[in-house]
Order: structure tokens, then C-alpha cells, then sequence
């Protein structure tokens, strides 16, 4: 799952929880003041909102401004220059040479 998707279904659930919290607050609303009470609906729906705000306020917290397009350039000159100077060595050491050796196979077919 990329980012992009947790964040998009991170946004969904805190909306399905606030929207719970309401139908609860109001379902709840038609139970007598006793049961009202004895389960606490007021303190139940404020810890739903709660929960819903705070995953909302994750999202705002943790969201990266867009990069521009200068920053995107260096980043991929950046990679570019990585790439160019990997050599075989560094291949096995971070994929091991069973990898290399099925990529090698997999890629004359």
C-alpha cells in the first residue's frame, strides 16, 4: 500500500468514525436517561470525535509540502549518479548472488 493510499484511508476511517459518532449520539438519544447514563453516551461519542480528530490531525501533522520542480531535478540526478556508480559488488552485497543469478535468467527469456 503506498502512502498516498494509508493517508487516503487513514482520512476515510477518522470520516466514518465522526459520522459514527453522530449516528450513536443520535440512536443513543432515542434510550431513556438511565441507559443514557449507565453507558455513558455523552462520554462515548466525545471519545469517538476524539479518535476521529486524532487521526485527522496525524494527517495534518505528518503531510510534506509538495517538492518543486528544482528539488525534484536534484533528486533525480541524485538517483541517477547512484545507480551509475553501483557496481556488481554493491549488487550482491545488498541482494545477495542467488538474486542476481534468477534476475539474470529471468531476464535473457
Amino acid at each position: 500500500m503506498t502512502d498516498t493510499n494509508s493517508r487516503d484511508l487513514i482520512q476515510r476511517l477518522a470520516n466514518a468514525l465522526h459520522d459514527a459518532a453522530d449516528d450513536v449520539e443520535g440512536w443513543g438519544n432515542y434510550a431513556s436517561s438511565y441507559f443514557q447514563e449507565k453507558h455513558d453516551l455523552p462520554g462515548n461519542v466525545v471519545r469517538i470525535h476524539a479518535i476521529a480528530d486524532e487521526a485527522r490531525a496525524y494527517l495534518a501533522a505528518t503531510t510534506e509540502p509538495p517538492i518543486s520542480e528544482q528539488e525534484n531535478e536534484r533528486r533525480f540526478k541524485e538517483c541517477l549518479r547512484i545507480i551509475q556508480n553501483t557496481t556488481h559488488e554493491d549488487l550482491v552485497e545488498l541482494m545477495g548472488e542467488d538474486f542476481l543469478e534468477e534476475f539474470r535468467r529471468a531476464s535473457q527469456r
